[in-house]
């Protein structure tokens, strides 16, 4: 079994040594991650205006208590 993620508990890294379960090298993984960067898109809400764009911004989800900041 091939490890794909490396986890140093004692240094709190996160090491990715694998794509698709395939192993690469740490400059293969940074030119890898530079490429999924800069063709990433952030999120657009689909509420442009209103009180759900109002809702969407400001609440806080279940797990924090449901409030609205």
């Amino acid at each position: 079994m091939m490890r794909l993620v490396a986890f140093l508990r004692g240094h709190c890294r996160l090491e990715i040594t694998g794509v698709k379960g395939e192993h690469k090298t740490p400059e293969e993984m940074d030119a890898i991650l530079a490429e999924r960067k800069a063709n990433w898109k952030g999120f657009t809400s689909k509420y442009t205006h209103g009180l759900l764009k109002l809702y969407s911004q400001h609440a806080v989800s279940a797990m924090k208590g449901a409030y609205m900041e």
